[in-house]
């Protein structure tokens, strides 16, 4: 089966049926608190800062920032030849993609990491991880860390539903018709310097 069938078949069951706009007050599971940070209301994930800038030129400008306190994982398993992906739907992916997109093997915050709900989290053991800033425009001092672990066939890997094996023309033509998201972008990227 063609990768572009598996994908449109995984589109097909969506985990989102629909996303609207609300007002944040509207938003049942946030809240503002005493200190003017957005934040949910059970702990996790991230928060909502306000920040204020003072440009060298004394230009004061303000913006909000997301600030996530630990660090997430972003993991790729790969063999000589094939690379591990998964589909997966963020809330404010494409609607049009059903919300998924192709992401490394693991893709992850730490509230979720400790949820423990993470597919082959038991595979990172002791590779090398490179730990990179995230977007300073959107957050506020993020780090995700990046691993990658190669395996010596893909028989060698249980696969999930959500998961299948990828050749690189298989990757490029799925960054060419834009299914790929930001971390598998840039863990490709970053797959030379960590093996």
């Amino acid at each position: 089966m063609s990768w572009q069938k598996w994908l449109q078949e995984r589109r097909n069951d969506p985990d989102f049926l629909e996303r609207k706009e609300v007002p944040i007050q509207d938003l049942n599971d946030w809240e503002i608190d005493g200190d003017g940070r957005l934040s949910r209301r059970e702990g996790g994930y991230f928060e909502g800062v306000g920040i204020e800038g003072k440009a060298k030129n004394g230009k004061i400008w303000d913006q909000i920032l997301l600030r996530q306190g630990v660090d997430g994982l972003i993991f790729l398993i790969y063999t000589r030849r094939h690379y591990l992906l998964q589909a997966k739907s963020e809330i404010g992916n494409d609607l049009n993609k059903n919300f998924m997109l192709l992401a490394p093997t693991i893709q992850a915050s730490a509230t979720n990491l400790e949820n423990g709900n993470i597919k082959y989290t038991e595979m990172v053991g002791d590779q090398k991880l490179i730990k990179v800033p995230q977007d300073g425009g959107r957050f506020l001092e993020k780090f995700n860390l990046y691993g990658s672990l190669r395996v010596p066939s893909i028989a060698s890997v249980v696969k999930h539903k959500n998961f299948r094996w990828f050749t690189v023309k298989e990757i490029t033509e799925a960054i060419q018709s834009y299914d790929i998201n930001e971390h598998l972008l840039q863990m490709l990227g970053f797959l030379s310097l960590m093996t």
